[in-house]
């Protein structure tokens, strides 16, 4: 049996969880709440989503019709919630984070798990304009993703760390390319991040960022 007929079943929007292979209907079932451009689904049964799925089952899984859904589904939900993102705040409460992404999906997710926690969050959406709002507002931390437009978010940490005003600031940078130890040591030891998350990153590992380099613990 190939993994095709194994996880993906195929003429419906029907699929197989690559966990459990419980049937799961793409057009229903929740979206995970990983900081990722494109969120995938939970299975009802062993509650976890196809984001760190095999390689080939997510082959499979999008080559049938079951991901026509699922595609349909998350372009809908991108459109949806893409309004709600405020990009800065009319007052600011420490402590401060601030998220960099191009991403409005992310922002969305994160924004939601760090509403938890006292003090404000900024959005920015290019490294540039983070730049200039830590500069502004001088951020007790920084999650930002590894390719931004403008400034790559490896760049913005060592600028950050480089910058008086800033130097104090924690910067967690996100990753879903520059995978692996080497990129890791370097991140670190060239552009003097805090933090190096390989993603999908969970709601979870997100507030453990948050307890690690601010000792703050949600409130939720």
């Amino acid at each position: 049996m190939n993994l095709e007929s194994e996880f993906a079943i195929q003429n419906s929007d029907i699929y197989k969880c690559p966990w459990c292979a419980t049937a799961i209907q793409s057009s229903s079932e929740p979206f995970c709440s990983c900081l990722a451009s494109e969120r995938t689904l939970v299975c009802r049964d062993c509650d976890r989503c196809f984001c760190e799925a095999p390689a080939g089952w997510r082959k499979a899984f999008f080559r049938s019709s079951a991901a026509q859904a699922f595609r349909a589904r998350n372009k809908s939900a991108q459109q949806a919630t893409t309004r709600d993102l405020t990009v800065t705040p009319d007052s600011v409460q420490r402590p401060v984070i601030l998220v960099v992404d191009d991403d409005r999906t992310v922002h969305l997710v994160a924004g939601r798990v760090l509403a938890e926690y006292p003090g404000t969050v900024l959005h920015a959406e290019d490294g540039e304009r983070a730049f200039e709002l830590a500069m502004e507002y001088q951020p007790d931390l920084v999650i930002t993703d590894a390719l931004l437009p403008k400034l790559d978010g490896r760049e913005l940490a060592i600028r950050l760390k480089q910058t008086p005003e800033t130097s104090d600031c924690k910067v967690a940078v996100i990753t879903a390319l520059y995978k692996g130890s080497r990129y890791r040591i370097e991140a670190i030891n060239t552009f003097q991040v805090d933090d190096y998350i390989e993603k999908p990153v969970t709601p979870a590992r997100l507030r453990q960022i948050v307890s690690e380099q601010l000792g703050l613990e949600s409130a939720a």
